[in-house]
């Protein structure tokens, strides 16, 4: 066992993220070691490696209740061999599970559409996400603007002068190359544009990374960054031209900072961006579009707050992390209720101060 975190011990089970046959049994073996060991009346599972690992692994155990949690579709834009085994392995993840919670509407209704599980089985946990947004930590607060204020000075930016961003993983389905097109495309109208990309520089396309460095007005920060408040805050609006989601918390980050964003008309992504009242959505690998939403939200700064204030607004009805904490509390109460399995202490608190009822 780790050290606590927030107040629940730890252990540790090293994974490969891509298929790695040996590896992937040795985890498999571990995960089913641990669930023996602990005996647990539920189990949650997530991310597909996990998530098929670990629901094997709780379902040889035979936990009485078990429930997957689906962050997104990684078949998604692939084709044919590699299809067939991703499709397979997020359809036994599924299965592996009596409940799959998909953290979006439109993610759900892709699940089930292309057949990977029926509808009796899914849900989605309040208006989406699974765990909501910290909206006091993002807040436009004295301290976050302070640091933004600070970090736009040490990137060299005049005050005034526009900065777009982009945090996340620097990968080809994030849309990373279609971003630096777009943003080179924005600078011949407005020279003094900065780019700034957050994200781990290892995932980036090496001619990328080089493209990158030759450009004194791309700011790179691919090192950990605890807090991304303030990167929020020192950028205009944020772009994520992804290519698939299942809901991006980094747009709803972005919102309860108060900033709008532009993004792709792809699953997760229609969920929490309204086109044209907290954002602008383009057709996913389209650079025009994305270099003409671009250059809109310049040209209006005006247009540009009212939207990121729209974000902000539905962020705090719809997204905080308190709603969507009660929205899984209700569904573990639920599960273990219609099990005969007892509650824990703290969920028993819950379901009678909330009045829950099993079904």
């Amino acid at each position: 066992m780790g050290s606590d975190f927030e107040g629940a011990p730890l252990t540790a089970i090293p994974m490969r993220r891509e298929i790695a046959p040996l590896r992937d049994v040795i985890s498999l073996w571990r995960v089913w070691r641990l669930i023996q060991q602990l005996k647990p009346d539920l189990v949650t599972v997530s991310t597909p490696k996990a998530g098929l690992l670990g629901g094997i692994a709780a379902c040889l155990a035979r936990v009485p209740c078990r429930i997957y949690v689906m962050r997104g579709l990684r078949l998604e834009g692939a084709k044919s061999f590699q299809w067939m085994i991703l499709f397979a392995t997020e359809w036994l993840a599924c299965h592996t599970a009596q409940r799959v919670f998909c953290v979006s509407a439109s993610l759900m209704q892709r699940t089930i559409e292309l057949g990977v599980v029926e509808r009796k089985r899914c849900a989605v946990l309040g208006p989406g996400s699974s765990n909501g947004v910290d909206l006091q930590a993002l807040a436009p607060s004295r301290g976050n603007l302070a640091r933004a204020a600070e970090l736009r000075s040490q990137w060299d930016v005049p005050s005034g002068e526009p900065v777009i961003g982009f945090i996340g993983r620097c990968t080809a389905d994030k849309g990373v190359a279609e971003l630096i097109e777009a943003y080179a495309i924005a600078r011949q109208r407005y020279p003094e544009l900065r780019l700034l990309i957050a994200g781990n520089r290892e995932e980036l396309d090496p001619r990328l990374w080089r493209r990158c460095q030759n450009d004194p007005q791309l700011i790179c920060c691919d090192q950990f960054v605890a807090d991304t408040a303030p990167l929020y805050h020192a950028m205009d609006f944020l772009v994520l031209p992804t290519h698939r989601e299942g809901f991006p918390n980094v747009i709803l980050e972005a919102h309860a900072a108060g900033k709008t964003v532009i993004s792709t008309r792809v699953t997760g992504v229609v969920d929490v961006v309204e086109d044209g009242v907290s954002g602008l959505l383009v057709h996913a690998g389209d650079v025009a579009q994305l270099a003409e939403a671009m250059l809109r939200l310049l040209a209006n700064p005006e247009l540009s707050q009212q939207m990121g204030a729209a974000g902000r607004k539905r962020a705090q009805a719809e997204f905080s992390r308190e709603r969507i904490w009660h929205a899984v509390e209700r569904e573990y109460v639920h599960e273990l209720e219609r099990r005969g399995l007892p509650l824990p202490e703290f969920l028993a608190m819950y379901a009678a101060t909330a009045g829950v009822k099993g079904g």
